[in-house]
């Protein structure tokens, strides 16, 4: 069977998905019929054969979970009226809500409504000063509109980009029905260690190191300007304020490396890394990207308590197709997308270019070792960054083999 198994399943899920996503209603149809009998010869059939007829059990799944998805948030949409008249809708707010913008940002998971069924997730802008916090329950006077699908050829797609996030409709919160809001655990832990990390920021950094700061710690960019935003995507540096592996990885060698120096043993380290990236994810919200990570790091975890060997593609592939599976929208999702082929770039092509170096002049190996995770990364990701954005700035790649490890730093 080998020992990266779960690469061909994930690689199945995540073509499923895009096909699915394509497809009409019999196609998706015929594809979740075929699955069971794939599913089954699966389990019953030789090695090989059960390891080609498992990929395709998993991509007929995946091409019907994906063009369910993709009509699930069509038909929702078809409901939304341009300029529509406000209406009072009880909603979940189901991430921490961006306040750093002078109106917060908030993504709200329906719960009683006469337009989107129940579920649907909304993105809307609240009044100035709301303290909303992730986990609450409230009635909010909102007008909601569909977001737009691309314009000009080759443009971006509002439209496109909500729904990979699984947000189907987008607005602005008129009024917030009176009432304190309910305790729960997500105000209590999360919310609040959030909070108090952006209170710090307010007090001890200076507004251009905060506007910074805050979207590469925490992940809030509604206070980035735009003067910040064009130069960051000038020097192709944007994706350096999208929490990823960078975050996660380092924090949770941080806490492997704590739990090593008070004398923890294989069992601790991996509870600490585990915990670790738990935590991240609790301050930060659920991001595509970061939740690529941290699955990483609970797979490899996981491994590790269960005293086995895990290959890193393999720890990649594991907790892409798992993710996948929970969220489809999220192979569409530029950050998710990034994120993943960064790190294929990070450890199948890392050590590759690290023994290369050994031809090296001895003098020259010092200086590009600290370079070369950078530049597999670029390796990786630069085709998917060239098919979003149809341009290459030609100051990315030198800048960027200089600001990844001062952004680590």
């Amino acid at each position: 069977m080998g020992g990266r198994t779960a690469l061909a399943a994930a690689v199945a899920v995540w073509s499923g998905l895009w096909i699915g996503s394509a497809v009409g209603s019999w196609p998706a149809w015929l594809a979740a019929l075929v699955a069971p009998p794939l599913a089954w010869l699966a389990r019953r059939a030789p090695d090989r054969v059960g390891t080609v007829a498992l990929a395709l059990a998993l991509m007929a799944a995946a091409v019907a979970r994906g063009a369910a998805a993709h009509a699930w948030q069509r038909s929702a949409t078809q409901w939304l009226v341009a300029e529509a008249a406000p209406e009072w809708i009880s909603v979940r707010v189901a991430d921490h809500p961006w306040k750093e913008a002078a109106e917060p940002v908030a993504l709200l998971q329906l719960r009683a409504t006469a337009v989107l069924p129940r579920g649907s997730r909304v993105r809307l802008r609240l009044p100035q000063g709301s303290d909303v916090e992730w986990g609450d329950t409230l009635r909010v006077l909102a007008r909601l509109d569909a977001p737009r699908p691309v314009r000009a050829p080759g443009g971006f797609s509002a439209r496109d980009a909500a729904w990979a996030q699984g947000v189907v409709a987008q607005g602005r919160v008129l009024a917030i029905a009176p009432g304190p809001p309910a305790g729960h655990l997500e105000r209590a832990t999360a919310a609040r260690w959030r909070r108090t990390l952006e209170a710090r920021f307010a007090r001890e950094l200076s507004p251009a190191t905060r506007e910074i700061v805050t979207p590469l710690v925490i992940g809030d960019r509604s206070g980035l300007g735009p003067d910040l935003d064009a130069r960051l995507k000038t020097a192709g540096l944007t994706h350096l304020i999208a929490l990823s592996g960078l975050h996660v990885v380092w924090m949770a060698a941080v806490a492997r490396g704590l739990a090593a120096l008070a004398g923890g043993g294989v069992t601790a380290r991996a509870w600490a890394g585990a915990a670790c990236a738990l935590l991240y994810t609790a301050i930060a919200g659920p991001l595509p990207s970061l939740m690529r990570a941290a699955a990483t790091e609970w797979v490899a975890a996981l491994a590790s308590l269960r005293g086995r060997a895990l290959d890193p593609v393999q720890s990649l592939a594991l907790s892409a197709a798992l993710l996948l599976a929970l969220e489809p929208g999220w192979a569409s999702d530029l950050g998710f997308q990034l994120s993943c082929a960064a790190t294929i770039g990070l450890v199948a092509l890392g050590p590759r270019i690290t023994g290369a170096l050994a031809a090296a002049p001895r003098w020259a190996a010092p200086m590009l070792l600290p370079l070369v995770p950078t530049a597999a990364a670029q390796m990786t990701a630069l085709p998917i960054a060239l098919a979003r954005f149809h341009a290459l700035p030609w100051t990315a790649l030198g800048a960027n083999l200089a600001a990844v490890p001062v952004c680590e730093l």
